[in-house]
């Protein structure tokens, strides 16, 4: 998949102030928070429970310094940063992610430790070992030259920096019904195998030390939220996909629940 098909599948105008109208309205009369966005602008799969595993994962506190790779609009980042303490770098290839990343931030006083730049995760333009650490939610699907993207993140990661990575996998040769919420059919999406990643992550330099597989987690986030929560979310993937939007959720929920793929979490130590 070339960069113009991953931009052309995930821009929408006007995110920003989408996730806030529909973050006010959970909000009610309370400040609003992180944890009101994160309801609109984590939508992979477990969401802010999901994230939460992560940044458990990633071992680095206040003042550290971590890399969101495909940060989207900045919800893992600004729960990573509030969470831990450290500051989050965001790289995503399409700049009106960027740009409702950075909205979204100011408007809930994270500037200071959130920040979001235009980038090619397979040619970064960091120096070596900048970062103490490194996450990467759901963006592996949409990306072929994987080897490329997990060098460029050994390369700025410190020596023994952690590498959490949470995508969907495959669990053998069979691939999802499409469509699915990342691409309409199969020549967009580059789904690979745990055995793949696990390969990938060691050969770019990195000890895999931990995997988890959490489609337990994503059921039990869906059977907590809200008929309200969930309707939200759905007006925010129409910006997206339209029409399409109920069958491509269908396609990948039927996956993993046929075991074809998990969502899973890697956990990988720099070498």
């Amino acid at each position: 998949m070339g960069d113009e098909a991953v931009v052309g599948n995930y821009s929408a105008e006007g995110l920003a102030g989408a996730v806030l109208e529909k973050a006010a309205a959970v909000a009610g009369s309370a400040p609003l928070g992180v944890e009101h966005l994160a309801l609109f602008d984590e939508l992979h799969m477990g969401g802010r429970l999901a994230t939460a595993q992560v940044a458990e994962a990633l071992t680095v506190g206040h003042g550290g310094r971590v890399l969101d790779v495909g940060s989207g609009m900045g919800g893992p980042a600004r729960s990573v940063a509030t969470r831990l303490g450290p500051h989050v770098t965001g790289v995503d290839l399409t700049p009106v992610h960027v740009e409702a990343a950075q909205t979204l931030s100011d408007r809930v006083g994270l500037s200071g430790i959130t920040t979001f730049q235009v980038g090619d995760a397979t040619d970064l333009t960091f120096e070596d070992a900048t970062f103490d650490a490194a996450m990467m939610l759901f963006v592996g699907m949409n990306v072929p030259a994987k080897a490329a993207v997990f060098s460029e993140v050994h390369r700025v990661l410190v020596p023994s920096g952690t590498f959490v990575v949470y995508d969907p996998m495959r669990t053998g040769p069979a691939q999802p019904d499409f469509p699915v919420p990342w691409a309409a059919g199969p020549d967009a999406s580059f789904l690979a195998t745990v055995e793949e990643y696990r390969s990938l992550l060691t050969e770019a330099g990195f000890t895999v030390e931990e995997e988890h597989n959490l489609a337990g987690l994503v059921e039990q986030l869906r059977q907590r939220q809200t008929e309200g929560e969930v309707a939200g979310q759905q007006e925010m993937m129409s910006a997206w996909f339209d029409s399409e939007g109920p069958v491509r959720f269908r396609n990948i929920a039927s996956a993993i629940r046929e075991g074809v793929v998990e969502p899973r979490l890697m956990v990988a130590r720099r070498r």
